[in-house]
Order: structure tokens, then sequence, then C-alpha cells
């Protein structure tokens, strides 16, 4: 067990070093325990490190999040969040949005 410890810390940081490994293979268990400021997507035991956005994408992403933001508020449909806020779309599979909508309809599947 301890071996096993070790070895998803060593995996941890080869990930967050971007320019040695952008991709690593772990347990979901270990991937939902990081804490990181960095985008990292999973996808059936691997762990991908996303690239940093370009300062265009930050501003077209800025005014569609509020242009949904806008209209969430006035419809009172849901929830408009951008990232980071990571997503299970199905077992085994997370991604890291960079705006997502949560409609009110379906407030029980979101977490904390």
């Amino acid at each position: 067990m301890r071996e096993s410890v070790m070895r998803e810390s060593v995996i941890r940081e080869s990930v967050m070093r971007e320019s040695v490994m952008r991709e690593s293979v772990m347990r979901e268990d270990a991937y939902l325990s990081w804490s990181t400021n960095r985008l990292i997507e999973y996808t059936d035991g691997l762990a991908k490190v996303l690239p940093l956005p370009t300062q265009t994408h930050q501003i077209v992403v800025g005014r569609l999040y509020i242009a949904l933001q806008s209209f969430v508020e006035q419809a009172g449909s849901g929830l408009a969040l951008f990232a980071p806020v990571r997503v299970q779309l199905w077992p085994g599979k997370y991604r890291e949005p960079d705006i997502v909508f949560m409609s009110a309809a379906h407030e029980e599947r979101r977490g904390e």
C-alpha cells in the first residue's frame, strides 16, 4: 500500500512538470484528490495536463461567460460557472471546461 502511495506521488510530480510529461496513468481517486491551479482532465485512467490558455482565448471566454451569466440570471434557469470546475460526464471521464451551464432542473447533480 505504501509503495502505491509513493508511486502516485511520483506520478503526480511528473504530471505537474508539464515540460517533462503532459499525460500520466493513475487511479480515479488519486485524480480526484488533486488540488492544483492547472486544468487537468481525466479519461479512463489517464490524467492529462491542459495547455495554458492564450490571452485571446481568455478574452473570448470572458465575454461568453458574461453573456451566458446575464441570460441565466434573467431566465432564472440555473447556474453559469467558469474554470476551474470539474465536471463528471460519466464514470471514469472528467472535464474542466472553460464555461459550464448547470440547469436548475438538474440541481441534484451538482456537487460542491
